[in-house]
């Protein structure tokens, strides 16, 4: 694969430690993400991923990372010791919805968002309250609101990466606002529903965006959505 050619707008099938050191240092602008948060709920989350992955995406964002977490107390400390502490916490406030993969009780009420970068990253709020959408609509366990990542995505005018994009839901919302990106899924069925899911997406047109853009700062980073 030959960057940029092979990356930008493309859902790539493979495991994203070997897929990002193919990628050049600082050739994104911010890395999105959200990965297994070492929780147990489903197979490939019983661990976070190690260091070595968090070391990949910060060569290649130049440090611009913005990744959910889980909040419990094991799955917070797990990202403090593996990572090292973050330079801002917001809190993704979730109000009271059923699990998103249809088991009986409660999700979690909340979510750590963690932020490393913030000197090119200035979100203005610490909360955000956005339900969940309530029912596992893309077959995936941890799927987020489109309306959430629409909040995280103006946060860049550049390249987005989501290496562990799942059913792609950083991605949709970066191609709604006229964002480039890169996602990478090691499972092939995730990458295929990131893949019809972008198919069914318009981007915006140009004046739209503009408007999009001029709101963003007007109104310190909220874009209404």
């Amino acid at each position: 694969m030959t960057f940029p050619d092979d990356y930008i707008g493309k859902v790539i099938h493979g495991d994203c430690l070997e897929v990002m050191r193919g990628m050049p240092d600082g050739c994104v602008d911010l890395v999105l993400t959200d990965p297994p948060y070492g929780v147990d709920y489903a197979e490939w989350d019983k661990t976070i991923p190690p260091r070595n992955y968090f070391d990949e995406m910060s060569r290649i964002s130049g440090g611009e990372i913005v990744m959910f977490g889980a909040a419990s107390p094991r799955a917070i400390k797990s990202v403090l010791d593996e990572y090292g502490e973050p330079e801002r916490i917001i809190i993704w406030h979730t109000p009271f919805t059923l699990s998103m993969t249809g088991k009986n009780g409660a999700f979690y009420r909340w979510h750590p968002i963690y932020i490393w970068g913030t000197h090119k990253i200035p979100f203005p709020f610490d909360i955000l309250s956005i339900p969940c959408d309530g029912h596992n609509a893309w077959n995936h366990p941890a799927t987020k609101p489109i309306k959430l990542m629409e909040k995280l995505v103006p946060f860049t005018d550049g390249l987005i990466l989501d290496p562990f994009c799942g059913s792609g839901t950083t991605l949709v919302a970066a191609k709604m606002l006229g964002r480039r990106y890169i996602g990478i899924d090691i499972e092939k069925k995730y990458c295929d529903i990131a893949e019809e899911r972008l198919r069914n997406t318009t981007p915006p047109l140009p004046f739209v965006q503009e408007k999009q853009e001029q709101l963003r700062l007007d109104t310190g980073g909220e874009t209404g959505v």
